[in-house]
């Protein structure tokens, strides 16, 4: 090899391995302008550009590397990695396959691989080859953190953070940032409510810039959670002045707001949010919510993902020790009494973590689930009760199923309809689906006769609706349900006061 090549080469991953990726980038081009098929120079041109964002970059220098060489395992678990950000697994999975063949002991390709696997939610699979990873190199730093994440997923938060603290414990030893190992031990201490240990650790991420701004989010969230709203905004402001175009600062610091009666302030928080692009629709819902506007009919689909999406990790909890969640016991009364053992389709729509699913599981053949938060349903598939669940709108999800018309024994909206103001068409909508003779049972938040909702309900501060009682009555009426049951209930708290709902047990003539 030509000596200058060399010198260049070794010149450029120095620089590549401190991380100055201009100085590399210049000495693998100058390697190019002296041997411009030189396959060192190509595939690490390739790295540098896929380290920077710009994979379809990468993918044309792994293209030209491999008409160098098809034997280079270093290439193809590149190339799997470049795959992945591309989302393309299946390719990416084939690359790293090759990886293997051409070198059984690549930690590399066995940690991507994992990744990739992780990406399809092929959990089991991903934790075997990080532990593959593990047993060929002990200190393998990204085997550990990655087969946590997959334990995170998994919801298996405690064997995860002693994968996180063993990598930590591996990386002290190199020049590597810790963030992302003190970011994700926060997120599992605070998924197990060890809210202490968890803002000691998110503290721990701060210090990290590629981690501090997601630290400062979640510590918002965390002390929110706990009802801080004080310290909620002052960490959520800190998030700003770390991105100012942080669009879900500017949201959680409207919410903030919001729940401490600054109502002016939320609005132009919730304004900024727009600007760094909140879509239009749900502005108009939180200014709505506040009386700044008209009220839509109904909460916008992705506001209400968003929010359980958020909400999916600490969901359980923050019902049965903070609201003081009554419904699930209520419900089982409801089914005990209404459901025959015999039902062959039952439908959970907007079954959430499924707290109502186990319930169901004992009245039903089949037991459908449908969610419009993903975050959520992971959590369900948890509970093992569903035979199928359905990532989608629930009106969107009711229009489609023209094939299923008549085919439920019982659908449950299980305080679902708290995001919908106008309820006749999803309520004509289950009708449909609702064989004859057939049970609906929902709740919803009961308004009170004095206020002003001349449309039946409103959309409150807390961006939930109310409904009145003779507005769902006359729908009952109007669709011609036979009212089985319709009583006021206090099922949750909220602040020091139990808000009351109205419980509807209606049957399909």
């Amino acid at each position: 090899m030509n000596p200058t090549v060399i010198t260049l080469l070794q010149q450029g991953q120095r620089a590549h391995q401190e991380g100055r990726l201009a100085a590399a980038e210049q000495a693998y081009t100058q390697v190019l302008q002296i041997d411009a098929q030189q396959f060192d120079a190509i595939h690490l041109l390739g790295v540098i550009a896929q380290q920077r964002g710009d994979y379809d970059t990468a993918m044309n220098f792994y293209g030209k590397a491999l008409k160098r060489d098809q034997r280079h395992t270093g290439l193809f678990a590149n190339l799997g990695a470049c795959l992945l950000q591309l989302q393309q697994p299946t390719e990416a999975l084939e690359a790293l396959e090759q990886a293997i063949s051409l070198d059984p002991r690549s930690v590399l390709a066995y940690i991507i691989r994992g990744k990739v696997l992780r990406s399809l939610k092929r959990y089991q699979l991903a934790i075997q080859s990080f532990e593959t990873a593990m047993e060929l190199q002990i200190d393998a730093i990204d085997a550990y953190y990655e087969r946590g994440l997959c334990l995170q997923e998994l919801a298996l938060h405690q064997d995860a953070l002693l994968d996180f603290e063993d990598g930590l414990h591996f990386a002290k030893r190199t020049n590597l940032t810790l963030g992302r190992f003190h970011f994700a031990r926060g997120f599992s201490l605070q998924a197990m409510h060890q809210w202490d240990d968890a803002i000691q650790s998110y503290h721990a991420a701060i210090d990290d810039p590629a981690t501090q701004l997601k630290a400062l989010f979640n510590l918002s969230l965390l002390e929110a959670g706990r009802g801080q709203l004080e310290q909620a905004l002052i960490w959520v402001e800190r998030a700003q002045l770390v991105n100012s175009q942080f669009m879900r600062g500017h949201l959680q610091r409207g919410h903030l707001l919001r729940q401490m009666d600054r109502f002016d302030e939320a609005v132009s928080a919730y304004q900024e949010a727009a600007a760094c692009g909140l879509p239009f629709d749900q502005l108009g819902f939180l200014l709505a919510s506040l009386g700044r506007q008209e009220s839509p009919h109904i909460a916008p689909s992705e506001y209400v993902r968003e929010l359980f999406d958020q909400y999916a990790d600490h969901f359980d909890h923050h019902l049965s020790h903070q609201l003081d969640y009554q419904l699930p016991a209520l419900l089982e009364r409801l089914f005990k009494q209404y459901l025959k053992q015999s039902c062959s389709h039952i439908l959970d729509l907007g079954c959430g973590t499924g707290l109502c699913g186990a319930q169901l599981r004992n009245y039903t053949q089949n037991l459908v689930g449908v969610d419009v938060s993903a975050n959520m349903l992971e959590k369900a598939a948890h509970r093992e009760v569903y035979d199928q669940l359905h990532c989608a709108d629930i009106l969107a999800f009711l229009a489609a199923q023209t094939e299923q018309q008549n085919s439920f024994d019982a659908i449950l909206l299980a305080d679902v309809l708290v995001y919908f103001g106008e309820l006749r068409q999803v309520l004509a909508a289950c009708q449909h689906q609702l064989r004859s003779g057939a049970l609906l049972f929902f709740t919803v938040e009961l308004d009170q006769p004095s206020t002003t909702a001349s449309l039946g309900y409103r959309l409150q501060g807390n961006q939930r609706y109310a409904h009145q009682e003779h507005y769902v009555h006359d729908i009952a009426i109007q669709q011609q349900w036979e009212v089985i049951e319709m009583h006021p209930h206090a099922l949750r708290r909220e602040g020091k006061e139990m808000l009351t709902s109205l419980v509807c047990v209606w049957r399909k003539a």
